[in-house]
């Protein structure tokens, strides 16, 4: 079996936005579970280890992607759609243990996934 640090939904290409980007190889149906982003260490700079889904993803007033900070750790593949409640509760208060993305509409196959956040403080 080949390692491959993204799921088979995205890829990295040259960014309009800034560098590289993350881009859907196929359309994404909104509420898709995309993977982990970040692990909690206070080892690591910023306190976070950076999964390779972490480090292409830009900004946009207008995201399609969201970054939900937990505690809980989630063992699904990524392309599982989830309820708009499991979404809910999946933000817990002053979590600060995990960080995944999830699809928050409807993305085209060759569209840049972009997240709206502030010094990586994602926002909706």
């Amino acid at each position: 079996m080949t390692y491959r640090p993204l799921p088979d939904l995205l890829t990295v290409k040259n960014s309009i936005i800034d560098g590289l980007g993350l881009f859907a190889t196929q359309s994404i149906e909104s509420n898709i579970y995309l993977g982990m982003t970040h692990i909690f260490n206070d080892n690591f700079e910023d306190n976070y280890i950076r999964t390779p889904l972490a480090g292409f993803y830009n900004h946009s007033d207008n995201p399609n992607i969201l970054s939900i900070t937990t505690d809980k750790l989630l063992d699904i593949k990524a392309g599982t759609v989830l309820s708009n409640d499991e979404i809910k509760s999946l933000q817990t208060i002053n979590a600060n243990k995990y960080k995944y993305l999830i699809t928050i509409k409807y993305i085209n196959s060759g569209d840049e996934l972009c997240s709206k956040y502030n010094l990586y403080t994602p926002t909706r």
